[in-house]
């Protein structure tokens, strides 16, 4: 697998490639968003950083040190575009974002991908709750049904290995 890292202006679409003798050049048109009010990718920016927070505090895989550079951007594009890199989206999610040249749909995208995921991962804890406390009951029941086994035992109101038996009957 080779990971590229390509970091441009404005979004282009390649309408076809040049082979020259010691690299590839491309016919590009470049491609305009005019889609969108500006204060709507704003407030879009905000919420979708405000979300993004909130996803970091559960998902600790992702960097948290993210989060102050997010705060200082100002440019919806460049905000759509950092929180869908550090996303764990499938490729063909990414490159669904990559392609929405509308900064408003990216970031609603963006917004709709990260609610999902936490309500994944709030299950998720809800599970692993549930599951932390049933075993921490059976031990517990364990723990005092040994302990009274013990005090029987002490008490001489059972004999070594009847006790068992008991139990199987």
């Amino acid at each position: 697998t080779v990971k590229v890292l390509a970091e441009c202006g404005p979004r282009a679409r390649i309408n076809h490639f040049v082979q020259n003798d010691k690299y590839f050049q491309a016919d590009v048109t470049v491609l305009m968003d005019n889609s969108g009010d500006a204060q709507e990718g704003k407030a879009l920016a905000r919420s979708v950083v405000g979300l993004f927070e909130e996803y970091t505090r559960l998902n600790k895989k992702v960097e948290a040190e993210i989060l102050p550079t997010l705060q200082q951007m100002e440019d919806p594009a460049k905000i759509a575009d950092t929180v869908a890199a550090k996303l764990p989206l499938k490729i063909s999610d990414k490159q669904e974002i990559l392609e929405e040249v509308s900064v408003n749909e990216r970031l609603e995208k963006i917004y709709a991908f990260i609610e999902g995921e936490i309500g994944v991962l709030n299950t998720e804890r809800s599970i692993r709750s549930r599951v932390k406390k049933q075993m921490e009951k059976t031990q517990r029941e364990y723990y005092l049904n040994e302990q009274m086994k013990a005090i029987q035992k002490e008490l001489g109101e059972i004999e070594d290995g009847k006790d068992e038996v008991a139990e199987l009957d």
